[in-house]
Order: C-alpha cells, then structure tokens, then sequence
C-alpha cells in the first residue's frame, strides 16, 4: 500500500466465531507507482459445464504476477475420482495450449494418488471428507510473472475405471498483483449464492411432482428434456441439463444463439431465468436477421446505461428502444422472469412484473422467438440458465 491501508472480517454466519489473527506489516518502504497491488476474485460454478474447463481467472491484461488460490470442490459423484483435471495457465499470447499445464487436480497442490488431508506452508489439503475438499497452492518460492495477458483454468475430468467427463461443485479464491487502475472485477456473490447446497442433510426422495397447469391459451416452447423445436447459430453451446437449458460461451468466449425453429407474429412470451454474472444475454424476439429483430435485454451496459428488461433493437442507431434504468429490479443471486407481449406496433417488457417497456416500432412484424450468448473474455464464462418459455399467440 501506498498511503494506508485497511483490514476487516465480515461474519456471515448464523453463530459467533471464536478468532485469532495476527497482522504483520512494514511501514515507510518505497515502491514504484506501477508496482502490482493485490486482487483476488472469487468464482463457483454448481455445478461445472461438461466437457468445458473452469474458470479460476478470467483473462486479464497488462503486467502481473499470479500468486495462487484456494480451491473447493464438492464431489457430486460419490465413488467418482474427480481430480483428473489439469491446471492450466494461459499468457502472453497463448491460444490452444498453455504455457504451464499441470498432470492432475491433486498434483497441483502437492499430493499424489488422491487426498491427504495435510496442510503445509504453501501448499496441501486442509479438509478432505464427505465429498468435500479444500486444498491450496501459494506461488511464493516459485513466482508466475505474465508481461501481457493471463488465463487460469482447471480441467474437468474424472476417473471411474477409466477417464470420464465429469460435473462437480467447483469454487475458488485466485490470487493476484497487478497494478492500477486495472479493470473491473464482478462484485462478490451473496453468502446464499456462495454457501447454496453445501453441508446440507439430503432429504427423503420424494416423487416428482406434476407439471404445473398451464395458464389458458398458453404452449410451452421448451420441453424440458432436449432441444426439439430448437435451432443454435454460432459457436455457443447449448444444453439440457436437470430439466433446464443452459446456455455458455463456446472455445475462446465464442457466441452464439439459439432459436425456435418456428415464427410467430403477435404473441405474450414469458421466460423464467436465472444468469452468472458477468453476463451479456437477452431474449430475442421476432427475430429475422441480426439487423431485424428485438431483444429483451439481460445485462449491465455503462454506454448508455441500460440493465436487464431493457428493449435493443439492433437495427436502431441508439440501440435500446427503451432502457431500463433500475438495476434493484433483477435478482442476481436468483430466478428472474422477463415478459414480452408484442402485437402489431406495439412492443411491451416487464421484469419480475415490473413494466420496463411500452413503445411502438414497425421494423419486424414477426420472427423467432430465442436466446443469445454474447462473446467476450469481459463476460466469460457468462451461462444463462432458462426454467421455462410459456407462449401465447395472441
């Protein structure tokens, strides 16, 4: 620090905490204006996306020295081996294979052939039971400088006789030094988002519950099962998963969307979702072309400011129609529901049944209805999680 600075420790626990600490530090020493000042960025992924590696560190640019993290893993496949992914560092130009790849989670941290529940000074597993681990690596004695950009990954892949694709409950803490003003990092999710399902008591299994009625006059678009009445453009990739569509970027934060394979004029849709942020992301509605269609937005936009329920229209020289000013309307940590009734000229949103929009446009009378992911290393890896796609025509 240059000029002062400040430690605090927030308990969000239900309980008081018995606590010890020690603080060591100089004073008086003189450093350059560009030397690196400590960031740490804090990521959980519950879980993983199949076939795709995660993400400790997003790519960063400029000078900086990477120090390490700690990482926790929740085993989702009891009597699965989870720890046959590879540490991967990409920098300075890297495209396909990194600079530094490691042979395997727990090598990583020190340990060989599995876990042992051993904490040393720079390195080990400090909980290993239950199908919970959490282990730690300290790049002190053996520093990783990049002079232009860096990217920080795990691989995910399991052993069950024989290397298989996995999904488990990942989380990190990735600590580094870069110097300032350096770009923006994602606010800190909430205790909720950051605990949800972990030291949980499963409960008895109970039979799957019944498809909620519909409402009169409405079809579903997404079945729940597969992608049947759907089509993807681009390089994202998009899957079914427990019920839900997931949408991610593809290799190299590609984009991309996905469509119904039909068209509709004037209708009242309704999407049920839930995002990880950062996040760039919106329902398409009477889609033609890139340049004629709608969307109503899910994301966070400075220039002009504009948050989620905000209605683009890319063949529009301002860009929104209408923006959504109030960022409190979106539940970040949570399910959210965009509604879109279109008939005629006559273009209408509302987020969590606030309404966001209410204008008239004649640039597209109909089109398809779909999702986009958005490319881009600022909002990888961004997923868009959709529940349900009610639709009226009207």
């Amino acid at each position: 620090f240059a000029k002062r600075a400040k430690l605090t420790l927030a308990n969000e626990c239900k309980e008081n905490v018995a606590l010890f600490y020690q603080i060591d530090y100089t004073i008086q020493d003189r450093h350059p204006a560009e030397v690196g000042r400590l960031h740490v960025l804090f990521r959980r992924e519950n879980p993983t996306t199949e076939k795709q590696d995660f993400e400790m560190l997003p790519r960063r640019t400029g000078k900086g020295r990477y120090i390490g993290a700690l990482l926790g893993i929740r085993n989702m496949h009891p009597g699965q081996w989870w720890g046959e992914g590879e540490i991967k560092i990409f920098m300075d130009g890297d495209q396909e294979f990194p600079t530094i790849v490691g042979t395997g989670s727990e090598d990583y941290v020190g340990l060989s052939y599995g876990m042992q529940q051993t904490p040393f000074l720079y390195n080990g597993c400090n909980l290993d039971e239950n199908n919970f681990t959490s282990m730690y690596r300290w790049h002190l004695p053996d520093p990783i400088y990049w002079q232009k950009e860096v990217r920080v990954t795990m691989q995910q892949i399991a052993w069950k006789q024989g290397l298989a694709e996995t999904q488990d409950d990942w989380s990190t803490a990735t600590f580094w030094y870069e110097p300032v003003p350096s770009a923006p990092l994602p606010a800190l999710p909430s205790v909720q988002a950051r605990t949800a399902d972990i030291w949980e008591e499963k409960k008895p299994a109970q039979k799957p519950a019944a498809a909620a009625a519909l409402p009169p006059g409405y079809t579903r678009l997404f079945n729940g099962k597969d992608l049947t009445g759907w089509e993807a453009t681009g390089n994202a990739r998009w899957v079914v998963e427990k019920g839900m569509l997931v949408g991610t970027q593809g290799a190299n934060n590609a984009p991309g969307d996905l469509f119904t394979t039909q068209s509709f004029r004037d209708f009242e849709v309704t999407v049920t979702y839930r995002a990880e942020w950062p996040c760039n992301s919106g329902v398409w509605f009477r889609f033609q072309s890139p340049r004629t269609a709608y969307q109503a937005d899910i994301l966070e936009y400075k220039k002009p400011e504009a948050h989620s329920g905000s209605l683009y229209c890319p063949g529009y020289a301002g860009l929104f129609l209408a923006a959504n000013l109030d960022k409190t309307l979106e539940n970040r940590d949570g399910w959210n529901t965009i509604k879109i009734r279109a008939q005629g000229d006559r273009l209408q949103v509302w987020l969590n049944d606030r309404q966001t929009a209410d204008v008239r446009d004649t640039r597209s009378d109909s089109g398809k209805i779909g999702f986009q992911v958005h490319p881009g290393a600022e909002f990888g890896p961004m997923k868009i999680v959709v529940r349900e796609v009610l639709l009226k025509e009207l």
